[in-house]
């Protein structure tokens, strides 16, 4: 769970030491745990676009990568009742997990969703302003991206920090228009300090309601 934290925070890291209960190899930890932290790891590696934007924009504007609700709400009262989420970015909202699973694999996470629609990245589920509860399993935790906001992101790519982005995929659920700010650098040098930079602006809008008949069930 504090890796999933991690992957959607400014840094993440995986200290570990020789003390037996202190080691934080995941291999170390059974099947099921590897395989949610390399979720997490693949997770952070497919996002390194959007996550490189913020960190930019925090290099030249201050704006913090994780901020609290009540940055952008700060007259709403939900925003200071639902200190177990923040913003990362325009697009992300995430709500880590920090209590054990119960009985049935499955660990509770409360999300107040504040306005427009977002979207659960691992399920896809459509949530509206309010308040939801979410039941994970460990693999999965609240990541929601809003609607009409196009996110940055690429395939998995080892060493994405200093790896050239060769292939660019935009993720873009369906909601009111929005837009990010895509950055980039040569990833290696301080040339960028010179101006040696491109920015893309990227932008959604939603032109024609999509239609359909028949019945669902």
């Amino acid at each position: 769970r504090w890796t999933q934290f991690s992957a959607f925070s400014a840094c993440l890291r995986a200290h570990s030491e020789r003390a037996k209960e202190l080691d934080r190899r995941p291999w170390k930890w059974g099947d099921a745990e590897t395989k949610a932290m390399r979720t997490a790891y693949h997770l952070r590696s497919r996002f390194m676009p959007y996550l490189y934007s913020l960190a930019y924009s925090a290099y030249e504007d201050g704006l913090p990568m994780i901020a609290p609700m009540y940055l952008e709400y700060p007259e709403r009262e939900e925003a200071y009742e639902n200190p177990q989420q923040y913003r990362l970015g325009p697009a992300v909202l995430c709500a880590p997990v920090t209590v054990p699973c119960a009985a049935n694999g499955l660990a509770s996470q409360h999300v107040w969703t504040p306005d427009g629609v977002y979207y659960d990245f691992f399920t896809g589920c459509a949530y509206g302003p309010g308040s939801h509860d979410f039941a994970c399993p460990l693999a999965e935790f609240p990541l929601l991206i809003r609607g009409g906001v196009p996110v940055p992101m690429q395939p998995y790519t080892a060493r994405m920090g200093s790896a050239i982005l060769k292939e660019l995929v935009i993720r873009l659920y369906p909601g009111e228009a929005g837009e990010c700010i895509l950055y980039e650098d040569d990833g290696i040098s301080e040339a960028y300090q010179n101006g040696q930079w491109l920015k893309t602006r990227l932008a959604g809008r939603r032109e024609k309601a999509c239609s359909h008949s028949g019945q669902s069930s």
